[in-house]
């Protein structure tokens, strides 16, 4: 969509500040693979192979779900013909099974807390406990903020959303804002369109399409003519 050139982005030197009480000085962890190693080695030497273990697994993790992605849709002749690599490949999946964030991290640093808190201190933006999230849920997401560090939009989202409604005008569509949605339109297994008023009731109105998506909070049903 062009984003990338209508927008400016901003990237941060550093992926996040850790302070409090079980860290003592502030931590920073810095982005890039390397340099993020390097930081945690820094502040806990003596966690140095457990670290390297971390940063290894949520790479592999990183690599592997992003081989499966892009295989996704080869047919079983590919994956019978590729067996060795796809297993190799998807190895770090097979091997993290269902393990969670606390028990990898029990396994690599035992008791210490405070390089706990270092490695996950953002782990609030999926969830709020550590045994009970999947260790590889998070590292998908973790080893591509290592990885590529975090942007923003200059200008916040709203800059980002206004360039969306421009997109959409610009193909001849409609942006409406203020409206909710209260049923999801079924034919048979799929979803065609949505229901939808203007906030506080009145303006009823129906709207097809090839694709919806969003969290509606509504209870799915079917419309009379539908």
């Amino acid at each position: 969509m062009g984003l990338d050139r209508d927008l400016e982005f901003v990237t941060p030197d550093d992926l996040y500040e850790v302070r409090g009480a079980i860290i003592g000085e502030p931590f920073v962890l810095s982005h890039g693979g390397d340099a993020a190693l390097c930081a945690a080695v820094a502040r806990f030497p003596r966690h140095e192979a457990g670290l390297k273990e971390f940063f290894a697994r949520l790479n592999a993790a990183r690599v592997a779900v992003s081989f499966l992605s892009h295989h996704q849709d080869d047919g079983g002749v590919w994956w019978l013909t590729h067996a060795p690599e796809a297993v190799r490949r998807l190895w770090p999946l097979i091997r993290e099974g269902r393990a969670t964030v606390g028990e990898v991290m029990q396994e690599l640093f035992g008791v210490d807390e405070a390089v706990k808190a270092a490695l996950a201190a953002n782990l609030g933006y999926y969830d709020d406990d550590p045994d009970r999230m999947l260790f590889l849920r998070y590292a998908m997401a973790q080893g591509s903020y290592t990885k590529g560090g975090r942007h923003y939009v200059r200008g916040g989202s709203q800059a980002l959303s206004d360039r969306l409604v421009t997109l959409v005008r610009e193909a001849n569509g409609v942006a409406e804002a203020g409206r909710e949605a209260d049923a999801i339109l079924i034919e048979g297994e799929n979803v065609v369109g949505v229901g939808h008023r203007a906030s506080g009731g009145g303006d009823q109105r129906i709207d097809h399409a090839p694709v919806v998506f969003g969290k509606p909070k509504s209870k799915r049903v079917n419309w009379p003519g539908t």
